[in-house]
């Protein structure tokens, strides 16, 4: 993940801070309700089955991309991260036909409205084709994670 500003609060507990390219994706989003989502698409020739995608989305939720934006009170103070209590489904579509992989990851990342702000900054959907391989999309606020914290947060879950 992106280097965050540590401060320390009353318990002397270090707290994350929205600062630098979040703050500028936070800002985009309140201002003009624009979004920067990032995607990763899977498509398995072996079905891992719908139990494994949601032990993925239950081990993503307990690290760190899982997190959400608390707002300052105070002017001009800095807003904060703080865990998510958000508990993102694992949704499964209807089946899909092989040649409609790509236009269905498509309408994916097009629909996800994700709000970190809200504490909704990622969420998981996959679908089966004909054939029985599974295809799995996962999108994730740009605000939350950058590439590489998204993998090493993939590779811990």
């Amino acid at each position: 993940m992106r280097t965050k500003t540590m401060t320390h609060g009353s318990s002397g507990a270090p707290t994350l801070r929205v600062t630098g390219a979040d703050e500028s994706y936070l800002l985009a989003e309140d201002l003009f309700g624009l979004g920067s989502p990032i995607q990763y698409v899977w498509v398995f020739d072996d079905d891992p089955g719908e139990e494994a995608i949601d032990d993925l989305r239950r081990a993503i939720a307990r690290g760190a991309l899982h997190r959400a934006v608390v707002r300052t009170r105070v002017p001009a103070a800095r807003h904060r991260w703080v865990r998510s209590t958000f508990d993102p489904p694992t949704e499964v579509a209807a089946e899909i036909d092989e040649d409609a992989v790509g236009s269905w990851a498509d309408e994916r990342v097009r629909a996800a409205r994700l709000r970190p702000a809200d504490g909704t900054g990622w969420r998981i959907e996959s679908a089966l084709t004909p054939s029985g391989r599974r295809v799995m999309s996962l999108t994730i606020s740009h605000m939350i994670s950058d590439g590489h914290g998204i993998y090493r947060a993939l590779a811990a879950a």
